[in-house]
């Protein structure tokens, strides 16, 4: 299933199957900062959360499509075992992108990031969606 999802994100699918329409926002209209990592190598970990900007992409289209000038922060962490699953994903209190929320969350539930220790760690940070 968490395959299945994978591929619906980066085909760019909505929830209903359907292709969202392509954004009008210029490219690079999602980014990652703020990040804190416990437990995991931010040196071997930051580099893959840098690129997972491309499967947020998907879900900021379908945001788009149920409201143009969709942007905000969207504060999340992620909880990783020792062999780099995700095994959990939160999303802060005071969100301010909710409508793609479970999108983001799936996104990061198929993710496999390195530089996890032997307990397993933790890596918060914010995504910033539009300008």
């Amino acid at each position: 299933m968490r395959n299945l999802t994978r591929l619906a994100l980066l085909a760019g699918l909505t929830a209903c199957g359907k292709k969202a329409p392509e954004s009008t926002n210029k490219a690079g209209d999602i980014s990652i900062s703020d990040y804190v990592f416990s437990g995991i190598a931010k040196a071997q970990a930051q580099p893959v959360l840098s690129r997972s900007t491309i499967l947020l992409k998907p879900c900021y289209k379908a945001g788009l499509v149920a409201n143009e000038a969709m942007e905000g922060v969207i504060n999340l962490t992620l909880k990783v075992s020792t062999d780099g699953e995700t095994y959990g994903v939160e999303i802060a209190d005071g969100s301010k992108a909710p409508k793609i929320h479970e999108c983001v969350i799936e996104a990061y539930r198929a993710m496999k990031i390195p530089g996890a220790g032997s307990e397993g760690g933790t890596v918060s940070m914010a995504i910033t969606l539009g300008k």
